[in-house]
């Protein structure tokens, strides 16, 4: 009879297969966290830290897409396009400018112009100074002026209140001067003595000198041969206005075209002039001002200066609100002009006084004190 104690301790062969299994398993999960811990000791972590070092430093061997500046090479601003000024190492937005600048203010005519680049940095100028290399600004051609021949001077006689174009013309005036002496007198000038024709504007002394002997005045209250000099002393008496027996004075910026007439030497055409110049600048900043109005000539202007009032100007220019095209109609600003001012402001934000136009470099001092007076900042 079999003994029942030794088949309880007996395994098959499945039995036994099924506990070296499970034995394995059993080791396996033991040992795992010993693994763990092993994979994220500061033994590996270093390696794993070295490694990425590695990794950095042959990223930084390879080649830079910006700057490229290790083959410099000499370049002309005025030619150069976008990829060129790229390759040299500057900023696309910096490049941008330098093209824009030459299409809308102008070619560099020397090295340091490049600084008039609001973005360029100095580092960078400093960088490529020595490869700046112009070549494309030719110089200004002279046209050769066209050479009039002037007719024959002849001196004879003359009254310069009545002469006609032709007849000053053989005398030897000049086209200009000639004109300049008929509009004085269609304004209501006329030449009480021989010295009054100085006034003309562009009548040079020497040639006063050669027709002084010749200038025939009547005297008031005689008789003149021609029917020409007849109407000129119809016209007589708007020579000196009756305003002047009382001087007048007239604001700069308020005086309406029949005021400007009450002034000598200024007739319809020429009052219309001055208030229509006045009104494109927003009004008078000083009456100097009144002298650059077209077709006055300087004689006639220091005649009435004494007539002038100055005042505060009519309209000024919001200069954080206007367009280029609104700053273009402004007698005193050029195209170039507007478009820096917009530009630098969009780039860099409003301006808060005078002081922070005078950063943009293409405006000289001499505009900026020009228009001053017509700049609002807000």
């Amino acid at each position: 009879m079999p003994n029942k104690q030794s088949d309880f301790w007996y395994y098959t062969r499945s039995e036994r297969r099924a506990t070296i299994a499970l034995l394995f398993l059993v080791v396996i999960i033991f040992l795992l966290p010993a693994i763990y811990d092993y994979r994220t000791s500061p033994t590996n972590l270093t390696d794993n830290i070295a490694f990425q070092e590695a990794i950095q430093q042959l990223e930084a061997q390879r080649p830079q897409e910006s700057p490229r500046v290790a083959s410099a090479f000499y370049f002309d601003p005025n030619t150069a396009d976008q990829e060129v000024l790229v390759s040299l190492g500057l900023p696309a937005a910096t490049a941008g400018t330098i093209i824009n600048y030459r299409e809308k203010v102008g070619l560099f005519r020397h090295p340091e112009d490049l600084k008039k680049i609001y973005n360029l940095s100095e580092a960078d100028y400093q960088r490529l100074e020595a490869y700046i290399s112009i070549r494309t600004v030719a110089p200004k051609k002279e046209h050769p002026k066209k050479i009039t021949p002037r007719p024959t001077v002849e001196l004879f006689p003359f009254d310069p209140n009545t002469a006609e174009p032709e007849v000053l013309a053989r005398l030897g005036f000049s086209q200009k001067v000639a004109g300049t002496l008929i509009r004085y007198r269609e304004k209501g000038g006329r030449f009480y003595k021989k010295e009054d024709l100085k006034k003309i504007y562009g009548l040079r002394e020497q040639d006063y000198q050669k027709l002084e002997a010749y200038i025939t005045i009547p005297e008031a209250g005689q008789k003149e041969s021609s029917p020409a000099m007849a109407i000129e002393n119809a016209v007589t008496p708007r020579a000196v206005p009756a305003s002047y027996e009382t001087p007048i004075m007239l604001d700069i910026n308020r005086a309406k075209v029949s005021d400007w007439q009450q002034l000598r030497g200024i007739g319809p055409v020429l009052s219309g002039r001055i208030v229509k110049f006045r009104d494109k600048l927003g009004g008078f900043s000083s009456p100097e001002q009144v002298a650059e109005t077209y077709g006055l000539a300087d004689s006639t202007f220091q005649e009435i200066r004494q007539h002038l009032v100055s005042s505060e100007i009519i309209q000024q220019i919001a200069i954080n609100e206007v367009t280029a095209r609104q700053l273009q109609a402004h007698p005193y600003i050029k195209w170039q002009q507007a478009n820096v001012i917009i530009a630098y402001r969009e780039q860099h934000g409003p301006y808060g006084s005078l002081d922070d136009l005078k950063k943009v470099l293409a405006l000289d001092e001499a505009f900026l004190h020009k228009m001053a007076p017509y700049f609002r900042f807000e």
